[in-house]
């Protein structure tokens, strides 16, 4: 099971990724709306800026971690062993991983077989 603020987090690291690298409508207008020229990792937030846009800059500090701008003007994701973006790859440096607990041993004995797996 995911957690949703997980999924939250992971989703304001890709919309940030968009923000980089994406030439979109979208990404396109939220440089020219609340960018203004000015970098990406040294702009903050005013309190009528948008819920996303708040979410796109908390996550730089993560996403700082991750990425980079190198010399060519390209942003490879060091998350990613082919250094693409990825949802998944977001999610699994973003996750609180869980300690592994195995169901069988405490559900299903070795000598009852369950009811569905008997034959009628």
């Amino acid at each position: 099971m995911r957690r949703i603020q997980d999924i939250n987090h992971a989703s304001s690291l890709k919309r940030l990724w968009d923000c980089c690298t994406s030439t979109s409508i979208w990404a396109n207008w939220m440089k020219e709306h609340y960018l203004k020229g000015n970098s990406k990792w040294e702009e903050g937030t005013y309190p009528v800026d948008s819920f996303v846009w708040k979410n796109i800059i908390a996550a730089r500090q993560l996403a700082s971690l991750h990425m980079f701008q190198n010399p060519i003007g390209n942003w490879p994701w060091t998350a990613s062993p082919k250094g693409i973006f990825s949802l998944a790859s977001a999610w699994n440096i973003v996750r609180a991983p869980d300690p592994i607990f195995e169901f069988c041993d405490v559900i299903c004995f070795q000598d009852i077989i369950p009811k569905y797996l008997a034959a009628p």
